[in-house]
C-alpha cells in the first residue's frame, strides 16, 4: 500500500477503515495494517479498540478456516505485547523473555509466520 511507504499513517487508518468485514482475508489484513499505523503514530487507545474489534470478528465468523484462525490469533498475541511494552506495562526483561519463548517456540514447531501463511522450514 502506497500510503504505507510513504509513512502517511493518518491516510493508511482513514482509507482502511472503509474495508469491508465481508472476506475475511481483506479485513484480517486490512485490522493489521492498521494496527502498524496505530503504533507508528503512538495511539495505542485505539490500538486496543481494534484489537478488541478483532476479537470479535474471530468469535462471530465462524467462516475463517482454523489454520487461519490460529495464526492471526498468535500474531494478535505479539502485537499485543509490543504494545505493553510501549506503554510500559511491562519491562523490557519480560518483553525479551516473550519474544524467545515465541522465537523458541517457532523453532520447535518448524514453522515460520509470514503474512498471514504458516510456511514449513
Amino acid at each position: 500500500m502506497i500510503a504505507t511507504k510513504e509513512r502517511k499513517f493518518e491516510d493508511v487508518i482513514r482509507i482502511l477503515s472503509k474495508v469491508s468485514k465481508k472476506i475475511y482475508l481483506h479485513y484480517m489484513d486490512s485490522a493489521f495494517l492498521k494496527l502498524r499505523a496505530y503504533y507508528e503514530l503512538r495511539m495505542s487507545y485505539e490500538a486496543f479498540n481494534e484489537i478488541e474489534r478483532i476479537k470479535k470478528y474471530f468469535q462471530s465468523n465462524k467462516n475463517i478456516p482454523s489454520r487461519y484462525l490460529k495464526i492471526y490469533t498468535s500474531q494478535l498475541s505479539d502485537i499485543i505485547m509490543l504494545f505493553r511494552y510501549y506503554e510500559k506495562k511491562i519491562d523490557e526483561n519480560d518483553f525479551k523473555m516473550y519474544i524467545k519463548k515465541v522465537s523458541l517456540d517457532t523453532r520447535k514447531t518448524g514453522k515460520v509466520m509470514r503474512s498471514g501463511e504458516c510456511l514449513n522450514n
